[in-house]
C-alpha cells in the first residue's frame, strides 16, 4: 500500500504515497479478499521461476485502483470456485503483493529468496554502498 502513488481512505479522501508502483490502494467497507490460494508464478522473480506454485493466504480490505492497464503481475492466484486474482508488483529488488506466501508449501522459493538476498548483499559489498539503490 505504501509504495503505490496513492492511498484512498474510507472516506474517498485520496494521501499521496512513494510512487513506486502506478496507481492506488482504495481501503473498502468489506472484505477484498479472504482465504487460501495457489499462486503461479507469471515469470521469473526473486522467489520462483514462471510456472513455479506455492500457497499462501490472502486477507485484506484493499483494492487496487487507477492501476495502468499494461502493469505485469507477477502472481495468478487461484481458489475453487472464485475468480482467479492477480497479485505481485515488480520494480527493481522490490516484489510487493497482497499474497502471504507459505514457505513450507514451497521451499525452493524461500532457497531462491535467500540466494537472491545474498547476491544482492555481495554486490552491495563489492561496491561498498550503503544505501538500498532504489
Amino acid at each position: 500500500m505504501y509504495l503505490m502513488d496513492g492511498l484512498i481512505d474510507f472516506d474517498g479522501r485520496r494521501y499521496p504515497m512513494t510512487g513506486i508502483f502506478r496507481g492506488a490502494v482504495k481501503m473498502e467497507k468489506k472484505l477484498a479478499a479472504l482465504g487460501y490460494y495457489q499462486g503461479r508464478a507469471c515469470f521469473d522473480t526473486l522467489l520462483a521461476r514462471q510456472g513455479d506454485t506455492i500457497w499462501g493466504h490472502v486477507f485484506h480490505w484493499s483494492s487496487l485502483v487507477e492501476t495502468d492497464e499494461s502493469q505485469e503481475y507477477s502472481f495468478s492466484l487461484s481458489k475453487p470456485g472464485k475468480p482467479e486474482l492477480k497479485d505481485g508488483l515488480v520494480y527493481k529488488n522490490v516484489l510487493a503483493g497482497y499474497f502471504h506466501i507459505h514457505f513450507a508449501g514451497g521451499l525452493d522459493w524461500a532457497g531462491r529468496f535467500v540466494n537472491a538476498c545474498g547476491t544482492y548483499g555481495k554486490q552491495g559489498a563489492d561496491k561498498n554502498e550503503t544505501s538500498t539503490g532504489l
